[in-house]
């Protein structure tokens, strides 16, 4: 009995988790020796029937023993998967904030993107009242401007530009070439075709340009404007003789069209100009009809190195026509800006040259045709045909050569 009193306590310790202690040596078990027997009669298995109880025991001990080890194993088993429960719990928990924070941050970001552009908004619609307002401002001080202007024009009397007579050309002078010119001139102006047009009829307008064309003549610039009471009808109203400063100080404050031989340099090279003066202060449409009227004068005038619009006096300066006629023209043949070279002999010895020629072609003793010329000889422009010097000379007769 105290072996299976032992392993009744093992099995409870081991069940309640305590360290099995040493089993105990178990003690001798006396057998009485068996009494004689009278009858000779076998004994009664008293130890076989111990023995199957405690294998019995042990058995049921050891089923204990197993279900107890199933059981620990199970609540281990259940320990480790509420462990592993919690760990995926608090991985999913740690995903979630995280999830949260990222959308916490975008919603920030997004929120801040918003601002941004609400703040780019109203400084696009700031900058654009700011815009509006200095437009406004502008305009206002523009016509606050122009009808300061209107109202000083309308104070200011109106210029009265008389045409002035021009003197007619001399005859001497008047050979068939310029002729010729003013008969394109004349083919040129033409009439006008409408009643808006620009009237170029004026004999003055003619004769001046014919003069100025002409080498001979000390005609030097003329003006033309608009002839008193008239829109379209252009006269010359100023011309003289002297050169660009006269020129400048005749100009009325009315838009003009002015025609000069400009003369510059140490040669003293001979340009046409062609210039138009149009006063800011001028009303539109006075402005406009300039536009409208310039292509006619210009093709009248068709000779012209240089053409120059000027709206103030002030703009009128020598050095600067020369310098637009020096970057038109391109290469620069002044004796001062080439090589400062003396060539104060130059003129006179060229001059001493052509006389000398004039002299070896001269010719003297020609008797003429008396009568008007049934026939005059000119080429398919209009111009007269000339006939060179040594055809001339096998032509004529010297009388006084013996």
């Amino acid at each position: 009995m105290d072996q299976v009193n032992y392993w009744e306590n093992v099995m409870t310790k081991r069940a309640s988790g305590e360290a099995s202690a040493p089993a105990p040596t178990p003690a001798p078990v006396s057998t009485p020796a068996p009494a004689p027997s009278h009858d000779d009669a076998e004994p009664e298995p008293a130890e076989d029937s111990n023995q199957a109880e405690r294998e019995a025991e042990a058995k049921a001990a050891a089923e204990k023993a197993a279900e107890d080890k199933a059981a620990a194993e199970k609540a281990a088993a259940d320990k480790r998967a509420a462990e592993e429960k919690a760990a995926a719990d608090n991985a999913a928990a740690e995903k979630a904030a995280a999830a949260q924070a990222a959308a916490e941050k975008e919603k920030a970001a997004e929120a801040k993107a918003l601002a941004a552009q609400k703040l780019a908004a109203a400084k696009a619609i700031a900058e654009k009242e700011a815009a509006e307002k200095a437009a406004a401002e502008k305009a206002a001080a523009e016509k606050a401007a122009a009808e300061k202007a209107a109202a000083a024009q309308a104070a200011r009397p109106v210029p009265q530009v008389q045409p002035v007579e021009v003197k007619p050309l001399n005859q001497d002078d008047f050979d068939l070439n310029l002729a010729s010119e003013r008969k394109d001139a004349i083919l040129r102006i033409g009439r006008p075709a409408t009643k808006q047009a620009a009237d170029l009829t004026d004999p003055s307008v003619i004769d001046a340009y014919c003069r100025i064309r002409n080498d001979r003549d000390p005609l030097a610039w003329f003006v033309l404007g608009y002839a008193p009471g008239s829109q379209t009808k252009i006269v010359v109203i100023a011309l003289g003789e002297t050169g660009f400063e006269e020129m400048k100080a005749s100009l009325p404050e009315d838009a003009v069209y002015i025609y000069i031989n400009f003369r510059f340099g140490d040669t003293q090279r001979s340009k046409f100009i062609f210039m138009t003066y149009v006063p800011d202060t001028l009303n539109a449409l006075k402005k406009s009809r300039v536009v409208g009227h310039r292509p006619a004068v210009e093709k009248l005038l068709k000779y012209m190195t240089l053409q120059w619009h000027v709206l103030d006096k002030s703009e009128m300066i020598r050095e600067t026509l020369e310098k637009k006629l020096l970057a038109a023209g391109g290469a620069n043949y002044s004796v001062q800006e080439s090589n400062k070279g003396d060539f104060s002999s130059y003129k006179q010895a060229t001059k001493e040259f052509y006389q000398e020629t004039d002299k070896a072609t001269q010719l003297t003793g020609v008797v003429y045709q008396q009568g008007p010329l049934t026939v005059t000889p000119m080429d398919i422009s209009g111009r007269s045909m000339v006939a060179a010097q040594s055809e001339f000379r096998a032509n004529t007769k010297d009388l006084n050569a013996k």
